[in-house]
């Protein structure tokens, strides 16, 4: 999942930020459905990036004139719970049903980018944060 955004602003959370991400369940973990990122997230647990200051790193230019920017490093998570569930319906089919929803929050002093995670108008918002907490299974 990459971001898209126009603006290369990278804010800091003045106070916890609830988000969703969609994650493969296996036994007691979740790991990200990129088979690139097959790392295990677990709840409670703070995932940060190793580099602090990673996201401007991470902003790259030139994508459409209609939005610039793409993000790719960092934790991508979904802004809205439905738009979490429209895109669960449709990442099921490819994903053979065994993918599920878990609520995060963006901690306070986390930062972070919104776009979307394509580069289209009805595109679902999202985030890239360089901190993310897993819930719960929703």
């Amino acid at each position: 999942m990459c971001l898209y955004t126009t603006n290369t602003k990278i804010r800091t959370a003045k106070k916890d930020i609830i988000c969703y991400k969609i994650l493969i369940k296996e036994r007691k973990k979740w790991i990200s459905r990129k088979s690139t990122y097959r790392a295990p997230f677990f709840i409670n647990y703070t995932y940060r990036l190793k580099e602090r200051y990673y996201l401007g790193k991470s902003l790259i230019h030139g994508f459409t004139e209609e939005y610039p920017y793409t993000v790719h490093k960092g934790f991508h998570s979904f802004v809205d719970i439905q738009d979490a569930k429209r895109m669960l319906s449709e990442w099921c089919e490819l994903q053979g049903g065994k993918i599920t929803i878990v609520q995060c929050i963006i901690p306070k002093g986390a930062e972070y980018i919104k776009g979307t995670i394509a580069p289209s108008e009805n595109s679902p918002a999202s985030y890239v944060s360089d901190e993310i907490i897993c819930v719960k299974e929703i």
